[in-house]
């Protein structure tokens, strides 16, 4: 094993998958830091599956080994610390391995269970520690790593001796942020409700009053945690800025169900927005909102794998907008983890045209159909002076003969074109824009209402810019 084998797992996550014949075995990975204890668990789901379950090193030593945990035909590998900070791989297999003969689908669990009390570890938030300070090491440290918009509590409490707390926090660049000696009058330390305004690393330094000149001795505790209104972007007042292009990793618990980004957009602008799940069970949906906060837009499973997408939206006025990125059922659902959220746009390509009233942007191509009973459908799209456009109406199959007919915002006919195209297929070719504004493409067939073919197209809208 070597490098990023097989599929990820993360901590807090529960996978399923199949031991048989053909594939006697499924590695997992993890990434993990020094210092962390963790869990894991097999379990037979179905079948006469006999589980074996392994953790290697990145170097594809084994570092633990189980079968049959508690005589249950499940296995487990209980408190394992991690040595340091690196890739670690599970295999989920059977009794004989590759010789054996058992198979059935099973559950795979990882959990980071708790943190090693060494200074210098990686602490998430939730995670306390014990730790001492004396005249041989009157410094203590931990890492941790935070968002931008964290807001952090950690405190530093004595248990034993007569330790005078002192507790520090220091940035990215080592710079110290805050610092905090004898909380309310007491000799133990805290800094509470640290905004954090840049992602990355910081340092906790616990320590005691006077550091390496002080004289207090004694062992403490040390917690780390998030206030609960930790993070920009839990409301649409802090919400998190966004351009097009951007993409951001965010995550949807418990405490925080939704996480707001905003944008600014002109008029006509196109947006897509896409979130898809990154971990766990979460079940994304989207939505866009005006700036005051009334849903625009919005789409729980349009997206591949159910994840959430809307597309092509046009901005109908400018302004300022957001993106909501939640769960189904919102405040009321029960899928949490991480997500990944992108914005993307196209400034100005799409006139704003009465609602029920198709667009073509240019550069794309659409499919309808001519029936008798719906001999034209009309597009718009937004041109400017000087851009040279090709429009092509393509029979896709029946006996359609397609008819082009383009016009101004005016209802002036600018020009038609019938068989231009291969076979009986319409095109106008380079057509130069006179003035900038919204014009309209009529798709429609040979002697309009009065033809007799019908049948499925394809329109297509190309443009090069003027010189």
């Amino acid at each position: 094993m070597s490098g990023q084998e097989g599929r990820q797992i993360l901590y807090g996550e529960a996978i399923e998958g199949r031991i048989t014949q053909a594939e006697p075995r499924q590695v997992y990975y993890f990434q993990a830091r020094r210092g962390d204890v963790i869990s894991l668990a097999l379990t037979r789901l179905d079948g006469n599956l006999d589980p074996v379950l392994l953790l290697a090193a990145n170097t594809g030593e084994i570092m633990a080994a189980s079968d049959d945990a508690d005589g249950a035909l499940g296995a487990r590998i209980d408190t394992i610390q991690i040595a340091e900070d690196n890739y670690y791989f599970v295999v989920a297999t059977r009794f004989g391995q590759g010789l054996g003969v058992t198979e059935g689908r099973f559950r795979l669990e990882l959990q980071r269970v708790g943190v090693s009390s060494q200074a210098g570890v990686f602490l998430s938030y939730g995670d306390s520690v014990v730790g001492s300070v004396d005249d041989a090491n009157p410094r203590v440290t931990y890492v941790f790593e935070a968002r931008r918009g964290d807001i952090v509590n950690v405190a530093m409490r004595r248990i034993a001796g007569n330790l005078d707390a002192r507790v520090a926090i220091l940035g990215p660049d080592s710079a110290l942020l805050a610092v905090n000696d004898d909380q309310d009058a007491s000799l133990d330390a805290a800094i509470t409700n640290l905004l954090i305004l840049e992602p990355g690393f910081y340092t906790i330094v616990a320590t005691r009053f006077g550091e390496e000149a002080g004289r207090s001795t004694g062992s403490f505790v040390l917690s780390l945690d998030t206030a609960p209104t930790s993070g920009q972007g839990a409301t649409l007042e802090s919400a998190l800025l966004l351009r097009y292009g951007d993409e951001v990793r965010g995550l949807i618990d418990r405490d925080y169900p939704a996480r707001y980004y905003s944008f600014g957009a002109m008029r006509g602008d196109v947006i897509t927005v896409t979130m898809n799940r990154a971990s766990r069970d979460l079940d994304p949906l989207v939505a866009i909102l005006d700036e005051a906060g009334t849903v625009l837009a919005e789409d729980d499973d349009s997206g591949p794998s159910n994840n959430a997408l809307i597309q092509s939206y046009i901005i109908p006025a400018t302004g300022r907008y957001y993106v909501q990125a939640t769960r189904f059922d919102r405040a009321q659902g029960t899928t949490t983890g991480d997500y990944i959220l992108r914005l993307d746009g196209v400034t100005g390509e799409a006139p704003i045209v009465a609602p029920g009233t198709l667009t073509i942007l240019p550069g794309s191509t659409v499919t309808g159909a001519i029936s008798n009973e719906n001999s034209a459908v009309t597009y718009a799209f937004l041109g400017r002076a000087g851009d040279v456009v090709t429009i092509e109406m393509t029979a896709a199959e029946s006996d359609l003969d397609p008819l082009l007919v383009l016009f101004s915002a005016e209802s002036v006919q600018l020009a038609l074109d019938d068989d231009s195209g291969p076979g009986k297929n319409a095109r106008i070719a380079a057509y130069r824009i006179p003035a900038d504004g919204t014009y309209y493409i009529v798709a429609t067939r040979f002697e309009f209402q009065n033809g007799k073919t019908t049948g499925n197209y394809r329109l297509s809208l190309t443009r090069d810019s003027g010189q």
